[in-house]
């Protein structure tokens, strides 16, 4: 296990005592949907606000009957900016299905 996913277990031990087979997907659920700072849309425009400063890092990306769409060519992304910059797609590589996960986690609309 590595360093970050034993920090992120040892997290929900803390907020839900102990994780077994049968509450570990609600647990990791619960935990994923506290992480974002905002969640907002407009005009079939998601975004999932992670963290602010510099650098600042969100998820965009666009509805498809009101769930992030997950067709090929629309799936979200992640975007950072720099103090006074504009918003960069990143080109860390991302599981993009791990990213369509999380966005799905949120209700939109």
């Amino acid at each position: 296990m590595t360093e970050e996913a034993a920090e992120i277990f040892q997290d929900l031990l803390c907020s839900h005592g102990e994780i077994t087979e049968h509450n570990a997907q609600d647990a990791i659920q619960q935990w994923a949907r506290e992480m974002p700072l905002s969640v907002t849309s407009e005009d079939g425009i998601f975004e999932i606000l992670l963290c602010t400063g510099g650098p600042a890092l969100r998820c965009t990306g666009t509805l498809f009957q009101g769930e992030p769409d997950w067709r090929a060519g629309c799936r979200p992304d992640l975007q950072w900016q720099d103090w006074f910059q504009p918003w960069t797609v990143s080109d860390y590589p991302v599981n993009t299905d791990a990213l369509l996960w999380f966005c799905c986690l949120f209700r939109f609309g």
